[in-house]
């Protein structure tokens, strides 16, 4: 039994992930305790301190590392471990003889007493996305006394999917709204925090993707299906083709206003691929469009068909050559810039973008270089549905088969501003060589109707070639 929707089950389902993409997004923003929130924080710091300050106590390593810088000796396995030990911790530790840093247990940004930013200590300083808690203390190695540094992350890793504001504390400042005190272990205060929002995790940004393009999915369907089932006698077949169209172009560029692409920032799918444009634009993007595009020629092919037959049996005896002539020079026009729109989205997406696609290390592809492939078929595809009905159509026009080819090179000299002014960067001689070729083949197979196996693997070989090439070029 096949199961149809009309245009209120369309609806349904739109409302019904309206009403999921809601709860998802609700029951996320609630699922943590902003209450015990900052405590958590506190905690980890207070961990952090006293497990830096339980490392300094541990064994005699300082004084060895310091025996090695005197005496220029080896250093011993077991000083090796524990500076290895030191810098898989999340804290860094920094020791100074005077002003001089003898010892640090990872790389990063220097603590350094003599640069302003630590010239009141404790501090809170910030290095690229995280804040560090900076404290200093005091031990005796011999009859020196040396300065001992601790940088310690506010942050634990599992928190990055928050967004938090740190804000450091300063003694006679108010604090910032809704914000809490944090202190070390000794109680004095480190800094101000603020949950501000959570970021989505990649399963629950993947399931708000599903549950979003299925809702517009469902709304494209919904007025689709409206269109479709307007009464003749309002809207003819052709405006029906129009308005769907429209309608789902609309609803398309609509999308583009929305941030999406920094809402979806765990989905590597949905990261910016093309590198000269502004707009930031993704493989899933490239996909959903080549998609949209290969549905548009074909109902463009049925707008052309529809009218088709009734056009030929009305035409007169008397033809009306030079109108003629011209409608199929601007068919053959239509036909030039879609594959010139072609070349340059292919150059875009193989030589524009941030992964490059060569074809000769396939095995070293990921999922990006396949889907772009196949949006790239696709308007392939697109292309050739819609150049079958235009050059059917402009036979119908111009009978006569070298009347057609006057026109198509009329045709070819036309379009050379306007492809020069999209820049293929392709040599224009290979570049009209190869449609002229594409548009000869064609009219040739519309014309004598022959469907045989030969014709079809030639026009796959005339094709495939065409299309590669291009992507070699690039």
């Amino acid at each position: 039994m096949r199961m149809t929707f009309n245009v209120y089950g369309y609806l349904l389902v739109a409302g019904l992930c309206l009403l999921l993409l809601g709860g998802l997004v609700g029951f996320d923003h609630f699922s943590y305790d902003r209450s015990h929130f900052a405590q958590q924080i506190e905690d980890n710091i207070q961990n952090l301190e006293a497990e830096a300050v339980n490392q300094l106590r541990e064994g005699d390593w300082i004084n060895q590392i310091r025996s090695v810088q005197l005496t220029d000796r080896i250093l011993s396995n077991t000083l090796i471990n524990q500076i290895e030990n030191l810098s898989k911790q999340p804290y860094t530790i920094y020791l100074y003889q005077k002003d001089s840093l003898i010892f640090w247990s990872k790389p990063g940004p220097i603590v350094d007493p003599l640069h302003r930013e630590f010239i009141n200590i404790p501090c809170v300083i910030r290095d690229h996305r995280q804040d560090y808690y900076v404290k200093k203390t005091e031990i005796a190695d011999g009859q020196d006394r040396l300065q001992v540094y601790f940088k310690i992350p506010i942050l634990p890793e599992e928190q990055q999917a928050y967004s938090i504001g740190v804000t450091a504390y300063r003694f006679g400042y108010p604090s910032p709204d809704n914000a809490t005190l944090i202190r070390s272990i000794d109680g004095s205060p480190v800094a101000y925090i603020q949950l501000l929002s959570k970021e989505f995790s990649f399963g629950m940004q993947a399931s708000i993707l599903i549950v979003a393009m299925l809702a517009l999915w469902s709304l494209c369907m919904a007025w689709i299906r409206w269109i479709h089932g307007r009464s003749e006698a309002k809207v003819s077949n052709a405006n029906k083709i129009l308005l769907q169209m429209s309608g789902v172009l609309g609803l398309r560029m609509a999308t583009l206003f929305l941030p999406y692409h920094d809402f979806f920032d765990q989905l590597s799918l949905l990261s910016p691929i093309i590198q000269d444009i502004k707009f930031p634009y993704s493989t899933t993007d490239l996909l959903i469009d080549s998609s949209i595009f290969l549905w548009l020629c074909t109902l463009a092919s049925q707008l052309y068909s529809r009218g088709q037959i009734a056009a030929a049996g009305a035409r007169s005896v008397v033809h009306k050559k030079w109108p003629d002539r011209f409608m199929t020079a601007g068919h053959y026009l239509v036909v030039i810039m879609m594959c010139g729109l072609t070349a340059w989205i292919l150059r875009q997406v193989v030589g524009q973008s941030n992964f490059r696609l060569d074809l000769g290390e396939i095995s070293l592809f990921d999922i990006h270089h396949f889907l772009s492939i196949l949006a790239c078929g696709l308007i392939v595809m697109g292309v050739f549905t819609f150049s079958f009905q235009i050059v059917t159509r402009a036979i119908f026009y111009t009978t006569n088969f070298y009347e057609r080819m006057i026109a198509l090179l009329f045709a070819g000299v036309l379009s050379l501003p306007l492809i020069h002014l999209i820049k293929i960067d392709l040599p224009f001689v290979g570049f009209y060589l190869g449609v002229f070729i594409m548009m000869t083949l064609l009219d040739l197979y519309i014309e004598q109707g022959n469907k045989s196996v030969i014709w079809v693997m030639s026009w796959l070989v005339a094709i495939s070639s065409m299309t590669a090439l291009v992507l070699y070029k690039y």
